[in-house]
Parts: C-alpha cells; sequence; structure tokens
C-alpha cells in the first residue's frame, strides 16, 4: 500500500470498542533529552493527559524532570511498565535505541507514539513492526510534518484529480554547522533530517521511491557527511531529488530551511519555510523564530509538535485512526537504508520492500 493511503486501525484491549475515555490518558515519557522534554511540558498542558511517569537512563535528568512535571522518575523503563497503567507511552529515545524498549511497550499492547525514525535500519524498525502485529497496539511514528498545515494544505492540492500524473518532485532540508558538531558522532543526516522529507515525499507524492543513486561530502571532518543529494525514481514513474545539508553557517535564519515541490500534467504545488513570517533585526544582524514546530505562545507549546501528540492522544481515547500508519515510517527507512548503501557503493540502488513472512505483512495491503 502506498503511504498516504488510508488504513484502518485496529485497537485493542479497553481500546476495542472506541469509546471515548472520559479521564485524561495516564502516560509515560521515556527518553528526556530536547525533544524528550518537550513531549513533557506538552503532556503537562494537555487537557487530554495526565504524565504520570518519566525514564531515562541519567537519573539526574530524571529527577529534574520529575520534580516539576510532579511525575514518577524511573531509570529503567522495564520497571516504569511494571509498577504503572499507563494508557501510552511517548518514546523519545535516539533511534539507535528504539528497538527494545518499542518492542517492550508493543508486546505489552500499550498504545505509543514512537519518534522518528521508527529506528536506525530497516532490519531493526522490522523487529518493531512484528511485535506490533503480534499485539495489534496502536502506534504512531511522529512525523511532525504529518501536522505541519503547509505540508497537509501542499498534501491535498497534490491528490491526483488536482496535480494529474505526477512528473517530478524535489525536496530541500539545510541546517548549520553546529548541529552537526553537535550530533554527528550520534546519528547521521539521513536519519535525523532526512527521513522527514523521505516520509513526505512519500505520503505527498502518494507512490513509494523505487531506487535511489546518491553522494556525499564531507569537507569538514565531522563524524559523518556534510551534504548527501540524491536523485530518485518512483512505483509511478516520477522521478525527483532529495538535497540535505548541515554545513550552513550559523547565520542561517532560524538554523535551518526546507522546501518540498511537486509538478504534475494538471498542477503544482510547492512549500518554502525559508522565512517564518517573522523576523527580527539588530545592529549585528537578523534572525527568525519558529512559528511552526514547536513555538511557545503565551506560556505554552504550540505547533506541530503539538498536534501530533494532541492527535495520538485522541486517537488513543477513541481507538483510532492514526495520522500515520506505521508502516510508513517503516518505507522511510527502507529508503533511508538504500541511501546509505547508494553513499557507500557509488551506484544506483533499488529501494529493498520486504515482500515476504513477516515484510509481506509490515508493508503489504491490511
Amino acid at each position: 500500500m502506498a503511504p498516504g493511503a488510508q488504513r484502518s486501525t485496529v485497537a485493542v484491549g479497553k481500546w476495542r470498542k472506541g469509546k471515548l475515555m472520559s479521564r485524561p490518558l495516564r502516560v509515560g515519557v521515556v527518553g528526556l533529552g530536547y525533544i524528550g522534554e518537550l513531549h513533557c511540558r506538552i503532556l503537562t498542558q494537555s487537557a487530554r493527559a495526565e504524565l504520570v511517569a518519566v525514564t531515562d537512563i541519567n537519573e539526574q535528568r530524571a529527577q529534574e524532570i520529575a520534580g516539576w512535571t510532579k511525575a514518577k522518575a524511573y531509570t529503567q523503563v522495564s520497571e516504569m511498565l511494571r509498577n504503572e497503567d499507563l494508557d501510552a507511552v511517548n518514546v523519545c529515545l535516539p533511534d539507535l535505541h528504539h528497538v527494545d524498549v518499542a518492542r517492550e511497550v508493543a508486546t505489552r499492547g500499550i498504545p505509543m507514539l514512537l519518534e522518528k525514525p521508527v529506528a536506525h535500519t530497516a532490519e531493526a524498525a522490522y523487529r518493531i513492526g512484528e511485535a506490533l502485529l503480534a499485539s495489534g497496539s496502536l502506534c504512531q511514528i511522529n512525523h511532525v510534518l504529518r501536522s505541519d498545515p503547509r505540508y497537509v494544505l501542499a498534501h491535498a492540492q497534490s491528490e491526483p484529480g488536482k496535480l494529474g500524473e505526477l512528473i517530478h518532485v524535489r525536496a530541500a532540508r539545510n541546517s548549520v554547522g553546529a548541529l552537526a558538531r553537535h550530533l554527528g558522532k550520534s546519528t547521521s543526516i539521513l536519519f535525523y533530517l532526512g527521513v522527514h522529507d523521505v516520509d513526505a515525499v512519500q505520503w505527498m507524492a502518494r507512490s513509494q521511491i523505487s531506487s535511489v543513486f546518491a553522494r556525499s561530502v564531507n569537507k569538514f571532518g565531522h563524524a559523518n557527511e556534510d551534504a548527501i543529494f540524491v536523485s530518485f525514481t518512483m512505483e509511478n514513474g516520477a522521478i525527483g531529488t532529495l538535497e540535505y545539508s548541515w554545513a550552513w553557517p550559523e547565520g542561517l535564519l532560524g538554523g535551518f530551511n526546507q522546501q518540498i515541490e511537486l509538478v504534475g500534467t494538471k498542477g503544482a504545488a510547492s512549500v518554502d519555510t525559508r522565512m517564518e513570517g517573522l523576523r527580527a533585526v539588530n545592529q549585528t544582524g537578523e534572525m527568525s523564530e519558529d512559528t511552526f514546530l514547536w513555538p511557545e505562545v503565551n506560556g505554552r507549546i504550540g505547533g506541530c509538535l503539538r498536534d501530533n501528540i494532541e492527535n495520538f492522544l485522541i486517537a488513543v481515547q477513541s481507538g483510532g485512526p492514526l495520522l500515520q500508519d506505521w508502516r510508513d515510517g517503516i518505507s522511510a527507512v527502507e529508503v533511508l537504508d538504500a541511501i546509505r548503501q547508494s553513499v557507500r557503493e557509488g551506484r544506483e540502488v533499488a529501494v529493498v520492500r520486504r515482500s515476504q513472512g513477516a515484510g509481506r505483512e509490515i508493508n503489504g495491503n491490511d
């Protein structure tokens, strides 16, 4: 099934009947880094949630977050899951550490919001998918562009009746060197930044990427590449490019920018985020503030992250549907694996999709 197509999500246990739960959901958060703390702030501000437990391997960090959220602090996920009666778990760990935690949450049948990407390789993502299939529990991958009004409206304008037959697609995402220096040893530009656009391209094109040819460059000497450029083909016959860089100078407004454009036989749609609509200028230069991802307005976190979390909570309360099927998240990781292989081998690489056994269920039609 192509990403973006409608799927039904079957809930289990107390969510099977799809009746709206009248009380706030008891939620736990695993991983208390930058994004995990944002999740905690949003959950404490939500009328749909009660943040009851937080877990981080760093006990001091767990106690710090527990101090202002009034949640109970844990250092081990297993202990949190044993001790707490949870309605949902938000997993905010780095992708390298997703598999064991996500499988444990899935095996217990607890609905899960899993930060992107699903995992650090497709094989690791399949292991999570197998646990989700076995339990039948709800899982949403936290691709925030699914709640970005600019991308959601562009998705609507890209449906075949308006766009016609898709001809070509371009997506680009740029960030600054400071991000590479901070994260380069623990992740890749592909998995930290690139997964957003792979998911967006497949979602908006309503088709999967079938093959890729990629090149990278590293002149700064960070732990991984400064930039990756990719040309690709899609199952629907369209062609496209992906452009990723975290080599820009620190003066880049807002610290990043991104664009996507789709051109078809009847129309076109594009998003350009280089101007957020807000600019401040002083004697040393100008700056831009985030107004879409997770801006703080009147003391509350808003934007795409908040909306994604709220939509997940609504789905848990009512039994679904989710904004995104978790299999779409795995599909994006399959593309990332192919890009990484293409860079390594210097040739065009077909995206491997699971077609037999469990993989057929993971990526096939419901």
